[in-house]
């Protein structure tokens, strides 16, 4: 490549600019290949030190929100090809900015907060906060992604006030949302004291449930985009808050 450059430039590079481009092409996401100039990152091409730092990655933050991660492929793929050139980063000290950031922390704060400190512990031999704001950003979209994914199996009980109609309707959009989710039971508020199911991870009601201590998600009778959206964020959420105040207290 460098080859190529000269020749185009009809001018030799002196070293310092060789190993200038060098770092800059390593801490990018790239690497050369034999058969290729240019390829992005793979399984093949990762250390075994980005392996390790994205399965610490993965092991810490699920024990600090209490869900197993260890399975999810997605998120192992997309930490581990963001890890290989951040290290390579943390080595020749280049800082990438994330055009993002102010948004992440805005939209996904408790996530962030999370992945900054899960980030602090892996890459603590590092020194303190070697992990530029920037970089952590990256990783808390990987890792709002992977919770979000986790939310696709669930036991929920509905309850409702309605007729039959309208709870075979609010079921049928609740599954069309959330197509991994088990529907327990459908039953009324009067009955709900007597007959609660175990193993029920989540209750939607359509009516205020104020005797109930487990978490519940309020929506319409027809579960619009809203209450897709609302169901979600009380989910992540609810997660999300028992681990922060697990963060803090540490």
């Amino acid at each position: 490549m460098i080859h190529k450059i000269e020749q185009r430039i009809a001018h030799t590079l002196p070293d310092d600019e060789v190993w200038f481009i060098y770092q800059y092409i390593i801490s990018s996401g790239v690497a050369i290949d034999g058969q290729k100039d240019v390829s992005i990152i793979s399984h093949m091409q990762a250390s075994n030190e980005a392996r390790l730092i994205t399965w610490r990655l993965i092991t810490v933050f699920s024990d600090i929100v209490d869900c197993d991660f260890s399975e999810d492929s997605a998120l192992y793929d997309g930490l581990l090809v963001h890890i290989k050139p951040l290290i390579n980063r943390l080595n020749y000290r280049i800082h990438i900015r994330n055009p993002l950031l102010e948004d992440i922390k805005a939209e996904l704060a408790d996530v962030w907060r999370l992945t900054q400190y899960v980030v602090n512990q892996v890459f603590k031999t590092w020194g303190e906060n070697a992990v530029s704001e920037d970089e952590v950003g990256y990783l808390t979209v990987h890792f709002q992604a992977a919770m979000e994914r986790q939310i696709a199996r669930k036991r929920v009980l509905l309850v409702c006030s309605t007729g039959i109609g309208t709870s075979h309707l609010l079921k049928s959009r609740i599954l069309r949302a959330f197509p991994e989710w088990t529907i327990v039971d459908v039953i009324s508020a009067a009955n709900l004291s007597q007959v609660l199911p175990d193993n029920i991870e989540l209750i939607i009601s359509t009516i205020n449930l104020p005797t109930v201590t487990m978490p519940v998600a309020y929506v319409t009778a027809f579960f619009n985009d809203a209450d897709i959206k609302r169901v979600t964020e009380m989910v992540i959420t609810e997660k999300l808050h028992h681990a922060t105040s697990r963060v803090v207290e540490i």
